[in-house]
């Protein structure tokens, strides 16, 4: 769809979920050692940035609820 519609800008989808699942990967390891769920959300938060497309309302409402902020 984002071809199609002249948003590829170069990025190659496959390539791109590799770093995605590595970089978060290690993030969890990070967060996981440091006992801080902050790490994931930069992470998550930095992917988003570089994401070839943006992302549904609907799979960032599911985020907001997994990785909720505390109070």
């Amino acid at each position: 769809v984002d071809r199609q519609a002249g948003r590829d800008e170069g990025m190659d989808p496959e390539r791109y979920a590799a770093l995605a699942v590595a970089a978060y990967s290690g993030a969890m390891s990070m967060a996981k050692t440091a006992q801080d769920a902050g790490l994931l959300r930069d992470c998550l938060a930095g992917l988003e940035q570089g994401a070839p497309s943006p992302q549904s309302g609907l799979a960032a409402r599911r985020r907001r609820r997994v990785l909720r902020r505390p109070p």
